[in-house]
């Protein structure tokens, strides 16, 4: 393959706007868990997230960059709870994007009919893309509180989500490697590319398109910097607020890109 035919590497899928949800499995109703359960699944989970956000804490700290620590959240839920985005800004989650998705039924939750059987089938989901900095994950740790420990908790109006949304969270986890290059091939491209021989790898890196221009221009300086720590440069940035798009071109020599 010529060189000069291969596409730009695509490094980080970025956010795009989707269509309204249509109606998630005839609104279906899952197994019921008590509270101890939810905690045994969600707990570990919920600790891992303020480990990787320290992580990244430390690492920023170590960079003398100045910027504020943040962490793409993903949350899968069992079903849609149109309500929860109202209530993820109102503590300080930032959202990005958000899709439909196929969910397979497992021993943590599955759907039941109408005898409370269970059902091994596909259902629908939803996942959610969020950004949080300490103190939106503080606010959300605070609610896992709340509901873990107070089962008769008042919650005021705009917070109700809050009470329902735990059972039905299938996943919460930080945004990683794997699903930035899940099912795009490119890491067989790279591998390719360098069998060939090429020694500076184009890129296209597609960044979260923050809420602000500020912190637009934040993300957009870290990303530059670890470039050229890699040896590479940045040749061209573009922003489109309609389709929520931001990325940068650039190239990075071969043997950083793996």
């Amino acid at each position: 393959m010529n060189n000069a035919d291969r596409l730009p590497l695509l490094l980080f899928q970025g956010p795009v706007p989707t269509p309204k949800a249509r109606g998630f499995g005839g609104g279906s109703k899952f197994n019921p868990r008590s509270r101890e359960e939810v905690a045994g699944y969600l707990g570990p989970k919920l600790t891992r997230l303020e480990q990787v956000l320290e992580a990244e804490r430390i690492r920023v700290q170590a960079t003398g960059a100045g910027i504020e620590p943040e962490m793409a959240l993903v949350i899968e839920l069992a079903t849609d709870l149109g309500s929860f985005r109202v209530a993820a800004r109102g503590i300080g989650l930032e959202w990005l994007a958000e899709d439909e998705i196929d969910l397979d039924p497992s021993e943590t939750i599955f759907p039941i009919n109408a005898k409370g059987e269970r059902q091994d089938k596909p259902f629908h989901g939803r996942l959610f893309l969020t950004m949080t900095d300490r103190r939106a994950l503080d606010q959300l740790l605070s609610r896992w509180s709340r509901w873990r420990d107070d089962p008769k908790a008042n919650w005021p109006r705009g917070e109700t989500a809050w009470r329902d949304l735990f059972p039905l969270i299938v996943d919460i986890r930080p945004w990683g490697a794997d699903d930035r290059v899940r099912e795009t091939g490119v890491l067989d491209d790279l591998a390719e590319r360098i069998e060939d021989g090429q020694g500076v790898i184009p890129f296209e890196a597609e960044l979260w398109y923050r809420q602000t221009a500020e912190r637009r221009a934040l993300a957009e300086a870290e990303v530059g910097r670890l470039i050229r720590d890699l040896g590479g440069s940045v040749s061209a940035r573009f922003q489109l607020a309609d389709i929520r798009y931001h990325a940068i071109l650039g190239e990075i020599p071969a043997d950083a890109a793996l």
